[in-house]
């Protein structure tokens, strides 16, 4: 099997996946794959035409027509809206797990990534990618923290964006979205013996950083 120069993060909600990837994307000098924007595209899209996360033929033709376009791995547009902010609100968050559980939804985002994945340099991040997108990437890592320390994350994400939180409130919506991820019929959110392990919980950003670039180096080789 032919490995790609794929460095995979796969771990649950609110690990700072999408944080701490990006930076280790920027210092490899490789490409960033912000694989949970996706779907949270794909769900924000489905919310916006009245779409239950149910199969459908309506929801079928709505994934067919999906444009997603990143924009200096910043950016994420839907068919040429902008809606960087608009997927991390509550009512995506909320409901991404369940319309990512999808076969339809899974099968088109999948495609998608593995494609932008095939010219290699890439760094991505999710709940399947080294399981189930990348499995022959050269690095699989699995970053995780406990449901507690992510809750405390989020509600600073959200104080700091002035929003009102209830701490017991997210620890619930966590606990929630790590069941529904990990029961999920297809591709479901899993931590297999190829992946390194990275617990993030009484680390800080720098040191998780650090700790990722040093297994990426590891297993990138001269491919660094």
């Amino acid at each position: 099997m032919r490995l790609l120069t794929v460095v995979a993060i796969d771990g649950p909600a609110g690990a700072g996946k999408s944080t701490v990837a990006r930076r280790v994307a920027k210092e490899l000098g490789f490409r960033f794959l912000d694989t949970g924007a996706m779907y949270r595209a794909a769900t924000w899209a489905a919310l916006a035409a009245g779409l239950s996360p149910l199969e459908s033929e309506a929801l079928s033709t709505l994934l067919v027509d999906l444009r997603l376009t990143f924009e200096d791995d910043e950016r994420l547009r839907v068919n040429g809206i902008d809606v960087t902010e608009a997927i991390r609100n509550r009512e995506v968050t909320s409901q991404v797990s369940a319309y990512a559980a999808l076969p339809s939804v899974r099968t088109r985002m999948s495609r998608a990534q593995r494609e932008l994945g095939e010219a290699g340099r890439l760094v991505c991040e999710g709940r399947d990618m080294g399981t189930y997108v990348f499995p022959d990437a050269m690095v699989r890592i699995y970053l995780d923290a406990s449901p507690e320390v992510r809750a405390e994350r989020r509600a600073k994400e959200l104080k700091d964006k002035g929003e009102s939180v209830n701490l017991d409130d997210l620890l619930e919506e966590i606990k929630a979205r790590d069941a529904a991820d990990s029961s999920r019929a297809v591709a479901p959110l899993k931590r297999v013996p190829e992946q390194h392990y990275v617990d993030s919980s009484n680390m800080s950003q720098e040191e998780v950083i650090k700790a990722l670039l040093d297994v990426a180096r590891s297993g990138l080789g001269s491919a660094a």
